[in-house]
């Protein structure tokens, strides 16, 4: 980024530059995701870049300085962002530069962080009122609304999405469930010190930082069956079957989609 209201992007392997946006604005932060570039600027509008036609394709003109959160989808395929104090949109970003609201959710304050899973199935939102919820990327829907301690600066997903961890400014780090928010653990100031940042990682351990440069790695023990579940084994419409952790609900009878994988169609062959 330029004091010329320009934006550079690099191909890494090449070390040569790719495009070069003339956006007319500051920016202040970027982020991307497959071809697509989120640009935040100074006057607290959002933007959505296509880098091959190197044109916006789309804007929220929301300058509410308390929130104004945004993220792009995997891929870049949609963006969710604050378009006025506590009202989350999500825009689906089509492949010939088209755009188009897919749901507009009503929050009750304002919307300081946003975290998608890996796999996009889930948002968390980080709200002023000390609040973290888990809304349904595809519909908006609130599945989870998750007291905190203060409002919290940093959210993060397990790579499978099924754990979210939760920083606070004195220190605590909490990690939870996106099942049904069960507390897995807490770490405080007097367990590993101030912690300034962590991480579920895929083997289900829990990796914090602490202020003194200190990592440390922390086995997380898997919440206890659901009343009248027998068996954690579920099957994906191609007929692979697989255990799950943690232990779905009893009426839950299919494997889920970051399980069975893309390329699990019918089992007739057919796509999903």
């Amino acid at each position: 980024v330029s004091e010329e209201y320009t934006v550079d992007v690099m191909d890494i392997a090449s070390d040569t530059l790719r495009s070069k946006l003339s956006t007319g604005h500051r920016v202040l932060f970027v982020g991307m995701a497959g071809d697509r570039l989120l640009l935040w600027n100074h006057d607290h509008t959002t933007e959505v870049w296509d880098l091959p036609s190197e044109r916006r394709i789309a804007r929220s003109d929301h300058i509410d300085r308390e929130g104004g959160a945004q993220i792009l989808g995997p891929q870049g395929t949609w963006v969710a962002w604050e378009t006025e104090r506590g009202r989350l949109e999500r825009t689906d970003l089509g492949a010939s530069g088209e755009s188009s609201t897919r749901w507009t959710v009503d929050l009750h304050a304002s919307v300081v962080l946003l975290r998608v899973d890996p796999s996009g199935r889930w948002l968390a939102g980080s709200l002023n009122d000390s609040t973290v919820v888990l809304l349904d990327a595809e519909t908006g829907e609130t599945l989870l609304k998750i007291p905190a301690p203060s409002t919290i600066p940093r959210l993060g997903f397990s790579p499978s999405g099924d754990r979210l961890v939760l920083w606070s400014p004195d220190g605590t780090l909490d990690l939870r469930s996106t099942l049904d928010g069960t507390l897995l653990l807490r770490l405080g100031p007097g367990d590993a010190g101030a912690i300034v940042g962590g991480e579920a990682l895929a083997s289900g351990e829990l990796l914090t930082i602490s202020r003194d440069g200190t990592a440390r790695i922390w086995p997380v023990q898997d919440p206890p069956p659901p009343l009248g579940a027998l068996t954690n084994l579920r099957i994906c419409p191609n007929g692979e079957i697989h255990p799950l952790t943690p232990w779905p609900e009893p009426s839950a009878v299919w494997a889920p989609d970051s399980v069975c994988g893309v390329d699990a169609g019918q089992p007739d062959g057919s796509p999903r």
